[in-house]
Formats: C-alpha cells, structure tokens, sequence
C-alpha cells in the first residue's frame, strides 16, 4: 500500500491549511479508534518544502481529507527527512513502518 503526500505552498500555510490537515487528521484519527500504524509526518526540513505524508493505514478513514487536499501516492519517505506530528504513538522517533 503506498504512502500518500500533500504539498502546500506557503501561501497556504498562512491560510492555515495545514491547521486544518492536521485537525482532520487528529479528529478522524481518533474517531476510529486509533488506527494502528496511522501517522502523519512533515518534511523536517521547511526551507525545501511544505510536504505532509500519511502512512498506507491512513487510506481507511482519510479518503475524502487527502482528496480535498490533493494528496498523491508517494514512496514512504526517508524516516530521518520527516518530523511526527500526530497518529500512532508508538511510531514516534522510530521512523515510520511502510
């Protein structure tokens, strides 16, 4: 199952879409129970990009939010180029299973 990610420009950022990605993300997340191995990550390095990433697990309750935000399938991203932000506890710090 592949990985998904959204890019956002930094206009979007002071729109605080990524506010909003990431409360979808938290509310949904908890709604279901937490979802095993469901995280959400960003790009540790800003100056490169805006990218947020949604493990595979992600797909079973994020369908309508990664598609409202344009998200795209990816390659799970390398474990030390993204930061935790919010899903499965215990992957935080140890680099995201794909």
């Amino acid at each position: 199952m592949p990985w998904y990610h959204v890019r956002l420009s930094i206009d979007d950022l002071a729109l605080g879409k990524h506010i909003r990605l990431q409360n979808m993300f938290e509310t949904l997340f908890l709604s279901r129970g937490e979802p095993a191995e469901a995280v959400m990550c960003v790009n540790s390095n800003p100056e490169d990009d805006y990218t947020y990433y949604f493990s595979p697990p992600c797909a079973d309750f994020l369908t309508g939010v990664l598609s409202r935000f344009g998200a795209s399938a990816c390659a799970h991203p390398v474990p030390e180029s993204v930061v935790f932000l919010a899903g499965d506890a215990g992957l935080r710090g140890a680099g995201q299973r794909s």
